[in-house]
């Protein structure tokens, strides 16, 4: 019965597997039109079995999960000021509470199962990989001159069609969009708009950088930043090139690092010598990026002051989760495009505010995460989990981000994996003592005693405190001698 228990007990749940294998499906999953569902699935399979245990964790999900309380009570009471209250009821499964209670469950889902592992960095440059052949197979099509490239899917053939259903359940390789004054393809691949392949894509970068095997590590930076660039996602592109610039540069030695930034130093301190006027440069930048896609900016600038108006008229509960067209004949509605905005429109003040703490959050347990961490390995998890929340501030001006979180579960999931959920890191523990401790047959009077201490709650401590017992340590000597042998584990871990 003990060995039982001990072959039980041994070996903890492996749900990292369950996201590994995710990863690996992907395109399937993405084919047959049910990678959204499939994700939300399993992520609600995954917290439902693990929930993350520390201090740190559970205050940045609470915060996350703070957002949508605070979304749903000022919703509610502006249906009652408004006499709409059962319209707002029914507004609370839009996507604008959904989409942040999933970023909270999915960063505890990266803490309590510990994905930030050798396996997982695999499993994302797999996801690398997969950009990278499928933006191959895609570009000739766009060089013969196809405006999209788009196929029905099993599930989206079956539903009846709307934006949504387009969205989220056709294969799209790419769609075109006015860029340049020309129709420009943005790629999409498997996700559902454009926006979120840049952010997606961008995390996949990042986390490939630290897979050990220089081949996966090329196949997941050079197809991640395909497709970030494919996306002609501005923002994701500033990230990849101020971030990317920045890890490198953290991983050189410290003698190099302090050459490069004296060097960029004295660079600036030349350049402002010789008339480089940083406020107008960057004023040119902006405008140079809004004559990229001078369209979309049009658009946006005509939400973001709608929303505002909105907020003027309502600062204190919002607008309630009603997004009214914000142009005659354009698709585009009031309060989305923009975290702020939106936030601002359908929440009031404290919307927003619930917001900016919980970013708050987020980076202040990030960073003590980072200080406190004495691995150079563990330290290059957290610089890529902190540059991931950088990217998140980043877009949240030009993005709703609740529309990101299960588009973008690997970016969500790694930054709770930053903190190792203690539960998993115990159990990983009580495996080492039970694998290490293994005796056949005890002798008489020591078998009740160490079948407590394994099937007990408290039988780590109790087996510890066991094995500090000469008499008990004597027993299972003998018995190790007379059976062949075995490893105690009191040889491994005296503390004395």
């Amino acid at each position: 019965m003990i060995q039982n228990v001990i072959t039980k007990a041994k070996v903890p749940y492996d749900g990292a597997r369950l996201f590994q294998n995710f990863c690996f499906l992907t395109p399937l999953l993405w084919a047959l039109g049910i990678l959204t569902i499939s994700t939300v699935l399993m992520v609600m399979k995954m917290v439902a079995e693990r929930w993350p245990r520390g201090l740190a964790i559970n205050l940045i999900v609470a915060s996350w999960l703070g957002i949508a309380i605070v979304q749903i009570g000022t919703s509610l009471l502006h249906g009652v000021a408004v006499g709409n209250f059962f319209g707002e009821l029914r507004n609370l499964t839009s996507f604008a509470i959904v989409g942040w209670v999933f970023g909270a469950l999915i960063i505890a889902m990266g803490s309590a199962h510990c994905l930030a592992n050798e396996r997982t960095i695999r499993a994302i440059t797999w996801l690398g990989l997969y950009m990278l052949v499928l933006s191959t197979i895609a570009l000739p099509f766009r060089f013969l001159g196809f405006s999209s490239l788009t196929f029905p899917t099993p599930l989206g053939m079956i539903l009846p069609p709307s934006p949504a259903i387009r969205f989220y359940t056709s294969a799209s390789f790419f769609w075109s969009e006015d860029t340049f004054g020309e129709k420009t393809a943005r790629f999409i691949l498997f996700f559902p708009w454009f926006t979120a392949l840049g952010l997606g894509a961008l995390s996949v970068v990042f986390i490939s950088t630290l897979d050990k095997n220089w081949k996966w590590r090329l196949t997941g930076i050079i197809g991640g930043s395909i497709a970030t660039v494919l996306s002609w996602s501005r923002m994701a592109i500033f990230c990849l090139v101020i971030f990317g610039a920045l890890q490198f540069c953290l991983r050189l030695p410290r003698l190099v690092q302090i050459v490069c930034i004296s060097a960029a130093i004295l660079a600036l301190y030349v350049a402002l010598l010789n008339g480089f006027d940083p406020v107008a440069d960057y004023d040119y930048f902006q405008s140079s990026l809004t004559a990229t896609r001078p369209g979309s900016n049009l658009a946006r600038d005509l939400i973001y002051e709608k929303s505002w108006e909105g907020f003027l008229q309502s600062p204190y509960f919002g607008n309630g989760l009603n997004f009214p067209p914000a142009h005659k004949t354009e698709p585009i509605a009031i309060g989305s495009h923009s975290t702020i905005y939106g936030l601002l429109y359908t929440a009031g003040a404290p919307g927003l505010a619930a917001f900016v703490f919980t970013m708050l959050v987020t980076f202040a347990c990030l960073i003590q995460r980072y200080l406190t961490e004495t691995s150079g390995e563990e330290r290059q998890r957290i610089v890529i989990g902190i540059s991931l929340a950088l990217s998140l501030v980043l877009y949240c001006k030009f993005e709703a981000l609740y529309s990101l979180t299960i588009p973008c579960f690997v970016l969500f999931a790694w930054i709770g994996a930053c903190f190792p959920s203690q539960f998993q890191s115990s159990a990983a523990g009580m495996s080492r003592v039970f694998v290490s401790f293994t005796p056949q047959r005890p002798p008489n009077g020591v078998q009740s005693l160490a079948s407590v201490a394994m099937v007990s709650p408290e039988s780590n401590r109790a087996l510890q405190t066991t094995s500090k017992n000469p008499a008990f340590e004597r027993a299972l000597r003998a018995t190790a001698t007379r059976k062949g042998g075995c490893h105690l584990p009191c040889d491994e871990h005296r503390t004395e």
